[in-house]
């Protein structure tokens, strides 16, 4: 309709006074409640605890993201070599009751890590005996979370839903940390239909879409919720794809879209998102290559990226571990050797110990050219004290031979001696024997538990090949007690075994 030059109606102007400031009042009052409707419904600190999640795809082979679920390989050992797992916990299910045993060890944690391959990648820390790669930001000056007590429950392979399924069968029952970092939803994404580095058997179907992987991040920080409610909970953006074309990318962009949504919305105090998946990546989307080569995994220059990312969120709220439950941090030891001419395989061993299980690479120590028994090749750590030491513990290298167990990764045959002071009494010696069949495996010797009194030396003799991945000398010497409590006491007094919390390592690493 035409309204031609029609006059305007100020409709305030119109009407008495009175009558348009009451109404003025009245639609005040109306937008002041619905503001504060409106405010209430967006501030609601229990939005993510009360998300509802229901199957996106009916019919799918695959399990649903948000439910707890078992992993189909949990007790397949062929994953164990692509995996890194070591220390003779060679299956899913080996990996995740060690977890749980290291926190029924140290209940004391003040920061747990959580989640998949990446978070795994924190490496030999807190107890775990993995392949590492970030083990070094972990344990520098900068960061140093073994101050808070930290343990990295990371399991290769994992799935939301197997993520879910721990913690629901009790990977946080004996902790109480202040914060809980969070990193899973990667492997969700993945369909490695005929790829034999992964078990088929546990990714069943096509990968779950962008808005199934945020259903089951969500859940996982419901569940952890739930199991550690004290807890601050750190969660982090799901990383996948090289560059912003990749599908990957795209559908792990979109996951992490939904997330943050759901946490813009939840206003509990204890629950954090950060997405940092740009810390990563080059001005023009694709991957940085020297922080993370494939897109998912990060290298250690990656590692120290994270932990810097995450440095305010554990200097506020990362529990930080009471001095009697402190391991004895030692300085470093002095390595050497005898007899190591063998050419291409090299003799490298570099000494260190430092309080926590550190694994960066691994040492050859190769019986003089093809094992000549008249002349074996000899290493000694002298370390930097007199020491009582709890016990020492030699882990092989099977799983850095390609997950097979070789004849030159097994400890048989070796001599291992533990010598006092003045550099020739012998106070232990034992031959080693080892299972050829075990990967990672983990041999540990404390003279019937009476510990070595007095040691300085730790002594290996090689009349064959020999890979080692680590040796630690586990220190029972402790320093002054402090008020007025015997830390042995208190350590003893953990009802666990001394090495889990008075860890002290020499790393054998070999050079680049």
């Amino acid at each position: 309709m035409h309204h031609g030059n029609r006059p305007r109606i100020d409709l305030f102007e119109a009407m008495p006074s009175r009558i348009a400031s009451a109404w003025l009042r009245a639609i005040v009052v109306a937008w002041a409640v619905c503001s504060a409707t409106a405010s209430s419904a967006m501030a609601d600190p229990t939005y993510i605890e009360n998300l509802v999640f229901a199957d996106r795809s009916p019919g799918s082979p695959r399990a649903n993201s948000f439910e707890p679920t078992l992993r189909l390989d949990a007790n397949d050992a062929s994953f164990a070599g692509p995996a890194g797992w070591g220390g003779g916990f060679n299956t899913w299910q080996k990996q995740f009751d060690h977890t749980k045993s290291l926190g029924a060890e140290r209940p004391y944690s003040g920061l747990v890590f959580i989640g998949d391959s990446v978070t795994q990648g924190w490496g030999a820390v807190g107890g775990r005996q993995v392949n590492s790669i970030g083990a070094n930001a972990w344990k520098s000056p900068e960061h140093n979370f073994g101050k808070y007590g930290a343990l990295n429950f990371g399991i290769a392979g994992d799935q939301t839903q197997n993520l879910i399924y721990r913690v629901e069968n009790g990977e946080l029952d004996n902790l109480d940390p202040g914060l809980i970092v969070l990193m899973i939803g990667t492997n969700n994404l993945f369909a490695p239909t005929g790829n034999p580095g992964f078990p088929a058997a546990n990714y069943v179907g096509p990968a779950h879409t962008a808005a199934e992987v945020a259903d089951g991040v969500l859940a996982a920080v419901q569940t952890i919720r739930q199991h550690a409610p004290n807890a601050n909970i750190l969660t982090l953006s799901t990383l996948r794809g090289l560059n912003n074309a990749d599908p990957d990318r795209i559908a792990a962009d979109a996951a992490n879209v939904l997330v943050k949504q759901a946490f813009d919305l939840d206003t509990n105090p204890q629950l954090h998102y950060l997405d940092f998946a740009g810390l990563f990546r080059n001005a023009n989307g694709t991957i940085n290559a020297n922080m993370n080569g494939d897109g998912v995994h990060f290298t250690a220059a990656g590692y120290e990226t994270w932990a810097d990312a995450i440095q305010p969120f554990g200097n506020q709220y990362a529990t930080t571990v009471a001095d009697a439950f402190l391991p004895n941090v030692a300085p470093r030891g002095v390595a050497s050797w005898t007899n190591s001419v063998d050419g291409s395989f090299g003799h490298y061993a570099y000494g260190a110990i430092d309080g926590d299980l550190t694994t960066m690479n691994h040492g050859d120590f190769n019986g003089s050219s093809g094992g000549n028994a008249a002349t074996p090749d000899v290493f000694t750590l002298e370390l930097d004290k007199t020491y009582n030491l709890a016990n020492v513990e030699i882990v092989n290298r099977g799983t850095l031979d390609g997950g097979a167990a070789v004849a030159d990764a097994r400890l048989t045959g070796t001599i291992l001696e533990v010598i006092g002071a003045n550099g020739t009494d012998v106070l232990f010696t034992t031959t080693l024997a080892d299972d050829p069949t075990q990967l990672g495996e983990t041999l540990a010797f404390d003279n019937g538990g009476a510990g070595f009194a007095g040691a300085k030396f730790i002594r290996l003799t090689a009349h064959n090949f020999l890979h080692i991945r680590e040796l630690r000398a586990n220190v029972a010497a402790l320093p002054e007690p402090s008020m007025g409590v015997s830390i042995s006491a208190a350590l003893f007094g953990l009802g666990a075994m001394v090495r889990s919390h008075t860890k002290s390592i020499l790393s054998l690493r070999q050079p680049q």
